[in-house]
């Protein structure tokens, strides 16, 4: 699943995925890939010569917090995916700081999780 946390077709699609999983756990498995639409972090999509749309002005940060939380605690990755797809819009990108600085021990570690991504 290559998805990007602001992207409405990608939210709606997040829990159709998530009850497919649920439903068949042995048979099913996802594989997640955060992937921007905000040509800041996505090489694609410069090369696309696309302008990023205010939509997605945060969509690197989400990304990057998903993959810290992913990488200094993965046991509790999928709690902050399913958080961050929770509701119509991601939360904001303050909360978001928040809560993966949270599951991961603290700011500190947040700031060391992002700066080795």
């Amino acid at each position: 699943s290559l998805f990007d946390y602001t992207c409405h077709h990608c939210r709606d699609s997040h829990e159709h995925l998530a009850s497919v999983v649920e439903a068949y756990p042995d048979d099913v498995a996802i594989f997640s890939l955060p992937m921007p639409l905000n040509a800041d972090c996505n090489p694609l999509m410069q090369r696309m010569g696309s302008k990023t749309n205010s939509a997605h002005r945060f969509a690197c940060r989400y990304a990057a917090l998903s993959l810290a939380v992913y990488q200094l605690k993965p046991e509790l990755w999928q709690e902050f995916d399913h958080w961050l797809f929770t509701g119509k819009e991601p939360p904001g990108v303050f909360e978001a700081n928040q809560r993966a600085a949270e599951l991961v021990g603290g700011e500190e570690a947040l700031t060391k999780g992002l700066n080795s991504l």
